[in-house]
């Protein structure tokens, strides 16, 4: 039997860490490897294949945030380092950056739920993310929207008809 329809803005929710981003206005993920063919002497038919470098990458675009909450994150990126610290240990502000090689890492979670209800809930989980580059756009008369892409380790498909 049919599940109910899923429908973008029906409840969607994306969470860096545990802190809920304000507005989304969409999101995507996508999982990829690259990989290694192996052909037999003078056959064009593929024997066999292995992946290897996997890459787990999350777009999305936010707006309507709180600077002092839901961006927390943004300046967590911008500043690196270890708890706040650069590399002679030195503790850095939030928003500034850090002389340090350290990447800030997070879980990015995205929560979708049916349109009708009673139907089951998804959630996908990126791991141990980190933004390789923190855009901000400004246009006049315009909204503010930030569009971000962040890089993860691996992802979790998780679906339940108990997901919070």
């Amino acid at each position: 039997m049919a599940e109910s329809p899923y429908f973008a803005g029906a409840d969607a929710q994306i969470k860096v860490g545990s802190t809920v981003m304000a507005v989304v206005e969409g999101w995507e993920t996508n999982v990829r490897w690259d990989t290694n063919d192996k052909y037999g002497s003078d056959s064009i038919f593929l024997q066999a294949s292995a992946r290897y470098n996997q890459k787990v990458e999350v777009k999305l675009k936010h707006s309507k945030f709180d600077p002092a909450i839901a961006s927390w994150w943004m300046m967590e990126v911008l500043r690196g380092g270890i708890d706040g610290k650069d590399k002679n240990g030195n503790t850095v502000a939030l928003g500034k950056i850090a002389d340090s090689s350290y990447v800030k890492l997070f879980d990015i979670v995205g929560i979708m739920k049916p349109f009708e209800t009673g139907g089951v809930n998804l959630r996908i989980t990126l791991h141990d993310c980190y933004f390789p580059d923190i855009p901000f756009g400004i246009k006049e008369f315009d909204w503010i929207a930030i569009d971000v892409t962040a890089v993860g380790s691996s992802m979790t498909w998780d679906n339940s008809a108990t997901l919070a």
